[in-house]
């Protein structure tokens, strides 16, 4: 339809706004649940090679109907495809699942429950502390690489997620520390992948912190690996160390500048400081309303709700530099979406 100027545009009716907005929404939450369910029930783990729906409900014990149901969902939902006479998961769910996945996708999942629990009150509560352990543990465990992936380790070993400027530092017998350990899964995939380093991880909370000591001993690794549940501010280290992680995105503002000051005074001269970003933020100017930037931005909100001032490559950059670090730059992964603030101890 031809526009004059000063023409106005038909406005939509609620059942085309519906269709346009809203339905796509509603949909995709019904087939996370619907996948979460599918997942419990061992049903995906069973389509990762073509199978027919009396084999699925043979292996699951649900009924052939019920299944059939479900397996035309996920097809409908692009999780599983028709392959003959049978299904199968689609590449990209295959890859979810399969044994290199970066996280387990139970964890995953519930990390979308506890981002969107953060995001149903703007009010803001206690921040991430103030999670239940639950939540704490699943979010935790989905924002860091799977540990016990062999998939995950061997590709860490080759360097898959390593910005240029690293994969030169993992050196024999070299000490890492890290800041905000979490669960540990990045550092334990980092002390698997190289046998002969070891580190120390420093975090608050106290179930995270035996979780990732759990996880050292379950790996074979707790003899390389020490954690201290202490605050990162005034936590007594013995060092030196030769690369620190600080895991910047779960800091709130008053702790920030003490904790580079830890790091600082941890690390050898010479020794590097590691900071990740939440996300690279360079792939809104290509895509601003694409998944990857909804994801950023969604990310940002709820760690803002947390009290996480976000940082910019730039701001990050100088942040770590009034803290006496030198020769800071930003370096990005080239396979991945890494994006890490690198500074030296001079």
């Amino acid at each position: 339809m031809d526009m004059t100027s000063g023409d106005a545009a038909e406005p939509l009716s609620w059942f085309e706004a519906s269709e346009q907005v809203l339905d796509p929404l509603l949909n995709a939450r019904m087939l996370l649940a619907l996948v979460e369910g599918a997942d419990g029930a061992e049903l995906l783990r069973a389509m990762h090679s073509t199978t027919t729906v009396a084999d699925l409900a043979l292996a699951t014990g649900l009924g052939e109907d019920r299944v059939r149901d479900v397996c035309a969902a996920l097809i409908a939902g692009d999780v599983a495809e028709a392959d003959g006479s049978g299904v199968r998961l689609t590449p990209a769910w295959a890859a979810l699942t399969g044994p290199a996945a970066f996280a387990p996708l139970a964890s995953a999942l519930r990390l979308g429950d506890v981002g969107a629990q953060t995001l149903g009150d703007l009010s803001g509560g206690s921040g991430f502390a103030g999670l239940s352990s639950g939540d704490r543990l699943a979010y935790a465990s989905a924002v860091s690489p799977d540990p016990f992936s062999p998939g995950i380790v061997a590709a860490m070993r080759g360097g898959a997620g390593v910005p240029d400027a690293v994969r030169g530092r993992l050196h024999d017998g070299d000490r890492h520390l890290e800041l905000g350990c979490g669960v540990a899964g990045r550092i334990l995939c980092v002390l698997q992948a190289f046998p002969t380093l070891s580190a120390v991880g420093v975090e608050p909370a106290p179930d995270l912190a035996a979780e990732a000591e759990r996880r050292a001993a379950a790996l074979g690794v707790a003899d390389r690996f020490e954690v201290l549940c202490a605050d990162a501010v005034t936590v007594r280290l013995d060092g030196p160390f030769d690369v620190a992680f600080w895991s910047q995105f779960f800091f709130p503002a008053a702790s920030r500048a003490g904790t580079l000051a830890t790091a600082y005074q941890a690390l050898r001269p010479g020794g590097m400081l590691l900071a990740p970003l939440l996300g690279d933020p360079s792939v809104a100017e290509s895509d601003p309303h694409g998944s990857s930037t909804q994801s950023l931005s969604l990310a940002r909100a709820v760690h803002g709700l947390w009290g996480v001032p976000d940082r910019s490559p730039e701001a990050l950059v100088q942040e770590v530099a009034d803290s006496g670090f030198v020769d800071v730059v930003v370096s990005r992964a080239p396979d991945s979406g890494v994006v890490v603030v690198i500074g030296t101890r001079p």
